[in-house]
């Protein structure tokens, strides 16, 4: 209130608020600037008016402070007032309130908060700016049920080579790759190098093993001295749904086949045979639980059945029960089917399906005669007789040997998948093809060919996966296969040439000159790698 509405309380003759406590005035008692007739103040602090009391504490009545008003003629103070002698030992600056009601320190306190703001982010701009991989994940779903299966893809931009991704722990959950792939974004050229930008994506399955709430940690990917890192990935899993579930529900989640199988199908009694339950499909991730045989345990075999572990295959996906079975009696049985349940996310329920039957024959064992045992020592074969049984051990070896000769080769090239003259006759075979080729052959089938051709030789000579290549693949498999870097960068000049005719064709940029003297060109490099001797001869080893 401004000393203007003081005096027009007086007029009213009402008391005026700004009375203390017994009927002083609060201005009773300061020393303060009297201001000239109508002349604004940019700011009075009257100071309050304490007094002793018995406790030897201080009371007054409240600060006031206006600004930019008009004093007038009556309320003008007196120009050399003696203060109250408590004014003298409480008046400090110390602790008064400024026109904005705060403290004269806060913006100091401001001042400091803002330094150490910018402190703190300069300190964080060198940590985000170390990255320099960008790697994106992307997952199908994002609410998924316990044993369901989901795919998520890690991209990775890079130039030439493939990052190498380090996938972390997922707790609550099983994670694997599953392939590899990678799309060309661009291509440049200087001089004789060729480069190509490509988005590198990497297929990983997802299996939840717990509800709740599934966090996949930041992938790491790692090229050269380059780095980078992805958002963590979370999700949202559920258990399949109670309602409806059947007793013989394992926890599979997708679809699935069952089926049964023994081995041998005939044995002694007392002697073990090998049951499984095989599943295979999507539904085989998540069971976990091995199915009830109380049906196989009441046969007439009275058989003793002991689990094994499970033999389990990520892709594509399978499952096997193992069980150990040994019969104490002699007859002919069929081990009865085996339901089991899984549920389906597709159609919303359960679907519960059988296994076949398999028929076990057990035969007993013959009793022991010890009559018909020959105690008579046996009488030393003759020179004749061991060259007969060594005659026809070799004839029955090289029998066999031809007769399964082409299943020995599969399992002799499934061990030692590098088969060196097979990619020696690879290379003559594909060069003859080119050169039989005509010249009217389309630019993006002749690229399509020699990519191919290239892959195929690269798995033949140095073992790599098969799947498309890159320039630098084909010249480190081609380069390693030979000794020789000259054919090394003839492969990766044709793979890069090859990728710029597939890329124009699907209508995002190149041209068409590169198809210009492929086919002769791949044609003359397979010629070189099909031939043996020299540095080729050495490399080969």
């Amino acid at each position: 209130m401004t000393p203007t509405n003081v005096d027009n309380n007086r007029r009213r003759n009402r008391p005026s608020p700004l009375v203390g406590e017994g009927g002083r005035r609060p201005d009773e008692g300061f020393r303060a600037h009297q201001p000239s007739h109508k002349q604004k103040v940019s700011r009075i602090i009257l100071l309050p008016l304490r007094e002793k009391v018995a406790e030897g504490r201080m009371r007054g009545s409240e600060r006031i402070s206006h600004r930019n008003f008009v004093l007038p003629a009556s309320s003008r103070f007196r120009r050399r007032s003696t203060p109250h002698p408590a004014l003298r030992a409480t008046f400090s600056l110390k602790g008064r309130r400024t026109l904005g009601g705060g403290f004269r320190g806060s913006r100091r306190i401001g001042l400091v908060a803002v330094v150490w703001g910018l402190v703190i982010g300069a300190m964080l701009v060198p940590a985000v700016g170390a990255e320099d991989l960008t790697v994106r994940v992307r997952a199908r779903l994002e609410k998924v049920l316990v044993g369901q299966g989901v795919e998520l893809f890690v991209d990775v931009p890079a130039r030439g080579k493939r990052p190498m991704l380090e996938a972390p722990a997922v707790r609550g959950g099983r994670m694997w790759v599953v392939d590899e792939s990678f799309r060309p974004t661009g291509m440049s050229s200087i001089g004789g190098s060729v480069s190509s930008d490509n988005i590198f994506t990497t297929r990983y399955r997802l299996v939840a093993t717990a509800p709740g709430r599934l966090d996949v940690p930041p992938i790491v990917a790692r090229l050269g001295d380059e780095t980078g890192r992805s958002r963590p990935l979370r999700l949202s899993v559920e258990p399949p749904p109670i309602a409806g579930r059947p007793p013989g529900f394992l926890g599979g989640v997708g679809d699935f086949h069952a089926s049964a199988e023994v081995e041998p199908a005939q044995v002694r009694v007392g002697q073990e045979a090998t049951y499984r339950i095989r599943i295979d499909g999507p539904g085989a991730w998540g069971m976990a639980t091995a199915p009830e045989l109380g049906r196989l345990r009441g046969l007439a075999i009275e058989p003793r059945v002991d689990g094994r572990p499970d033999e389990t295959i990520d892709e594509p996906p399978s499952r096997a029960f193992v069980f150990r079975v040994r019969p104490m009696k002699a007859g002919e049985v069929v081990l009865p089917p085996v339901t089991i349940a899984s549920f389906d996310p597709r159609i919303g329920r359960y679907v519960t399906r059988a296994t076949n039957g398999v028929p076990l024959k057990v035969v007993a064992v013959p009793e022991f005669d010890a009559e018909g045992l020959d105690y008579r020592p046996p009488s030393p074969p003759s020179a004749t007789a061991l060259w007969i049984v060594a005659a026809g051990a070799a004839v029955m070896v090289a029998g066999g040997v031809f007769a399964f000769r082409r299943r020995l080769a599969r399992l002799w090239r499934r061990a030692f998948p590098v088969d060196r003259r097979a990619a020696k006759r690879h290379a003559r075979e594909t060069a003859r093809r080119f050169g039989e080729a005509e010249d009217a052959t389309p630019d993006e089938e002749a690229a399509r060919r020699t990519m191919d051709a290239l892959a195929e030789f690269a798995r033949l000579s140095v073992g790599r996966p098969p799947g498309a290549m890159t320039p630098d693949e084909a010249a480190s498999a081609v380069s390693r296969a030979s000794g020789s870097e000259e054919l090394g960068r003839r492969a990766a000049g044709i793979a890069a040439r090859c990728d710029r005719i597939l890329f124009a064709a699907r209508g995002s940029g190149g041209g068409s000159e590169a198809g210009d003297r492929l086919v002769e060109d791949a044609r003359e490099l397979f010629e070189a790698l099909g031939r043996g001797g020299g540095r080729w001869g050495r490399g080969w080893g």
